[in-house]
């Protein structure tokens, strides 16, 4: 019995010794643990803060970039209204110069008996033979071309 009983408690000192070796050994992983959350925990608020510190400037800059769509309409109104204005100017002009035009003919054609000459929609005689006249020249400068260019010499 007495072996018995020394043995029982040769196992529990030596089963004691062995949790408390292993709770050691959980003490140790636990604080290693808890210094690598910390660690990171660390890390991450500094990361955090750093961004919380960015936002009121990303704030400012989704609000700039959130006022182009309504600036952009802005210039598109502007851009019509531009537009417009040149379409009123172009048609005004055009409609005066066709007016101002219709008058000038009117003006120069005149009766034979005012002593004035008289002109077919509103051309002078005299541009419509100078025009004549610059075919004629043209004409002839090209077939001159064609005959000395392009017809051997031997074949004429």
């Amino acid at each position: 019995m007495s072996t018995l009983k020394d043995h029982t408690s040769t196992n529990v000192n030596e089963m004691q010794r062995r949790f408390v070796e292993q709770s050691e050994h959980f003490k140790r992983i636990l604080s290693e643990e808890k210094e690598a959350f910390e660690s990171y925990l660390s890390r991450m608020n500094t990361a955090f803060g750093e961004q919380i510190s960015r936002m009121p400037a990303m704030g400012r800059q989704l609000e700039e970039i959130s006022a182009i769509p309504a600036r952009l309409d802005r210039l598109i109104e502007r851009i019509d209204k531009s537009n417009q204005q040149m379409v009123i100017q172009i048609a005004r002009a055009f409609h005066d110069n066709q007016q101002h035009a219709n008058k000038g003919s009117q003006l120069m054609i005149t009766t034979e008996s005012e002593g004035a000459f008289t002109m077919a929609n509103g051309m002078p005689e005299w541009v419509k033979w100078t025009g004549f006249g610059s075919l004629v020249v043209i004409a002839l400068a090209c077939l001159f071309n064609i005959i000395v260019y392009f017809i051997p010499r031997g074949a004429v």
